[in-house]
């Protein structure tokens, strides 16, 4: 599982694309991101202090993912 290397397609770089940033508060930066292939939207926030880093998906009202489209 662990031991077994996987080979990429692609760079993760080039998979995801900033939509929104705000790295003016206390905690950390908060970013939106957009996979560019399948068109989900993400929440990433990164503390100022410690290093952590949390990423989700947003969710709609009806708990589906959020979805742009990949134009």
């Amino acid at each position: 599982m662990f031991g077994n290397k996987v080979e990429m397609p692609e760079k993760i770089d080039n998979r995801f694309k900033e939509v929104s940033m705000n790295d003016n508060t206390t905690f950390g930066t908060h970013m939106v991101l957009k996979d560019i292939k399948t068109g989900v939207l993400y929440y990433m926030v990164q503390a100022k202090h410690g290093g952590g880093i949390g990423l989700t998906p947003l969710l709609n009202s009806d708990g589906t993912v959020v979805v742009e489209s990949t134009d």
